[in-house]
């Protein structure tokens, strides 16, 4: 039965999709429940797993401001998969990519990511889609057989683990350096507006962002003056809810009518087609982009730099710093599984794990315990002296 709804599902799709019959399997041979397909498999394997538990407690900022990362994930796989519906695409693989690139991503707020940035800077590096890609590979342990969450190819190959010179593919096949399957791409795409949107409506919400910062940003000014013709004389608090979806709804038309175009277009006949032309199909139009950017810019300002929170920034990354190098140097601070993984990783990669493991909420409470400081009050009081 789940087979001939598989084949079904793959009859409604259009021949630039990836389908299920057609996937690359996975590196351990495992079993898959008859009431899922590969890629809703995915999905399930990405929704149980530590990492992703670990989103409904990391915040845009630090100290619980804004929605939770597992919010922001699950709005952006929405989105990700409307436009994926539009495109006559594999919406399980979308989803599942999708929710796949917030799994690598820092407590702490972009304070946390900055710190891994700047420890790890010597040390192999840090980025999201990196530390994504080993939590689906090395650090999640839930299998007796394998180590990561053994994801289908095409979830690693939306991470970037499968591009010439990973390792990991055939150049043979003959793919283009920088493509990616429709499915990827729009995943991708889907990331980009739920963080945009997630960003945008957080500043209104702490009172970090006004309208009247916005003035100059065209694609402000267009929501705005939608909203106006339509609902005259509305308060801030009714009108700012539809400017949010008005953009929303203008970015995903635009996308989905600029992909549908190409794809029609240059008509590729498969997935692997896809894969083997150098061109994105799915991405933000360039003009939209320059408006998103606009807007992007003003809201990451008043969100993260803010002038009368620099001092507090300032000591709270040098704790942040102070904890990580503390870590590294007394690895038994992170656990008996610490001791196996130093044997094949640098301690600034498992400190690097183990960060990216934990929530907000753990991660201060560490601060608290390790350097005396809590940093959550520390948020707070912003007239707590400093100590150099």
């Amino acid at each position: 039965m789940a087979d001939e709804v598989t084949l079904l599902r793959a009859r409604a799709l259009a021949p630039w999709a990836q389908t299920v019959t057609d996937s690359r399997g996975r590196e351990t041979i495992e079993e898959v429940p008859a009431f899922h397909d590969e890629f809703s498999f995915d999905i399930s394997k990405i929704l149980g797993s530590q990492a992703w538990q670990s989103l409904g407690g990391k915040f845009l900022r630090i100290g619980g401001g804004g929605p939770s990362l597992a919010q922001i994930a699950q709005s952006a796989a929405e989105m990700a998969r409307l436009i994926a519906r539009v495109l006559h695409c594999n919406e399980e693989l979308t989803t599942a990519a999708t929710l796949a690139h917030f799994l690598g991503m820092a407590p702490g707020g972009h304070l946390g990511r900055r710190t891994l940035e700047w420890m790890m800077r010597p040390h192999g590096e840090y980025s999201v889609l990196g530390q994504a890609l080993r939590v689906l590979e090395e650090v999640e342990v839930i299998h007796p057989d394998y180590n990561g969450l053994n994801l289908s190819w095409e979830i690693r190959e939306a991470l970037g683990a499968t591009r010439p010179g990973s390792g990991r593919v055939d150049v043979q096949l003959g793919f283009a350096p920088e493509s990616v399957c429709v499915e990827a791409q729009v995943a991708r795409v889907g990331v980009h507006l739920g963080m945009f949107l997630a960003m945008l409506e957080h500043g209104f919400a702490s009172s970090l962002v006004f309208s009247e910062m916005l003035e100059e940003c065209s694609l402000w000014r267009w929501a705005e003056t939608s909203v106006a013709k339509e609902y005259r004389r509305v308060e801030d608090r009714r009108s700012l809810p539809l400017c949010f979806k008005r953009i929303q709804d203008r970015i995903i038309s635009e996308v989905c009518r600029d992909s549908l175009e190409k794809l029609e277009t240059t008509a590729p006949g498969s997935a692997d087609a896809v894969r083997k032309t150098p061109i994105s199909f799915v991405k933000l139009p360039s003009s939209t982009l320059s408006e998103i950017q606009a807007v992007d810019e003003v809201v990451r300002t008043q969100i993260f730099y803010a002038s009368d929170d620099a001092r507090i920034r300032t000591k709270q990354m040098e704790r942040y710093n102070q904890l990580f190098e503390l870590l590294v140097h007394n690895t038994t601070l992170l656990g008996p599984h610490a001791g196996h993984r130093l044997k094949k990783q640098t301690a600034q990669r498992v400190v690097c794990d183990q960060w990216c493991m934990m929530n907000d909420h753990a991660l201060n409470e560490m601060v608290q315990d390790l350097l005396g400081l809590d940093s959550e009050q520390y948020i707070v009081q912003s007239s707590l002296p400093i100590q150099t």
